[in-house]
């Protein structure tokens, strides 16, 4: 599975055509900058020490790392990347850090209806499913038109403008600047970002079942 890409303002987007992606974006002051910072380091100190192993063993078996060694391998770079993806997911689901402005409905809905609105009216992709929790949002969605970070942040200033509005702060920023993405290569994977989606909210405590938070949405072509 690849790991989510972190997409700063203004650098440049590759987009592979037809891709499905899963997304996540919260608001600002959720994810410090201390945090995140920590997060990677440990992250990075991780896959090097499976890089590392990597060129020990190629230096041990010149034809070929054995196969279940490679495999090992992949599984270690893999384990370090989702740890580091669960740990992101531990903090806002915790509300650890930052404003939980998504928890009041009517804010919810603002989101809500943003993210309807490019889909239905803008044409900018299909969503399949996506859960607003009380301080971030996860979303899945194809026919993304005509790139992510611009369908992202169509929804994101139109939202923020509102809500803000609505919040009685004005000018004030409303979303970490910055996304998180990953696209998601095949049905196994489709079907795992799907159940994870909708149930967040079952995950964090907040309900027992993912069909009682108000702001969980799956397209009716798919079923769980």
């Amino acid at each position: 599975m690849e790991s989510p890409r972190f997409y700063k303002r203004n650098l440049p987007h590759w987009q592979p055509e037809g891709v499905t992606f899963a997304v996540q974006f919260c608001l600002t002051g959720c994810l410090p900058r201390h945090v995140v910072l920590a997060l990677q380091a440990d992250r990075d100190r991780k896959l090097s020490e499976v890089n590392s192993t990597r060129i020990k063993y190629a230096e041990q078996y010149p034809n070929g790392i054995p196969d279940e060694l490679e495999e090992q391998l992949n599984s270690d770079y893999r384990a370090a990347k989702n740890q580091y993806n669960g740990k992101f997911d531990e903090i806002l689901d915790g509300e650890s850090y930052g404003p939980n402005w998504l928890i009041d409905p009517k804010v919810a809905k603002i989101v809500a209806d943003a993210l309807h609105y490019a889909e239905d009216e803008l044409k900018s992709c299909h969503i399949w499913a996506y859960c607003i929790m009380p301080n971030h949002v996860h979303l899945i969605l194809s026919n993304v038109n005509p790139v992510l970070h611009k369908v992202l942040a169509s929804v994101k200033i139109y939202s923020a403008r509102i809500a803000n509005q609505y919040l009685n702060r004005t000018g004030n920023q409303f979303w970490h600047r910055e996304s998180y993405d990953r696209i998601i290569r095949n049905k196994k994977e489709f079907d795992n970002q799907i159940t994870y989606v909708v149930n967040n909210p079952v995950k964090a405590g907040l309900v027992s079942d993912w069909q009682e938070w108000r702001f969980t949405y799956l397209n009716d072509q798919y079923s769980i």
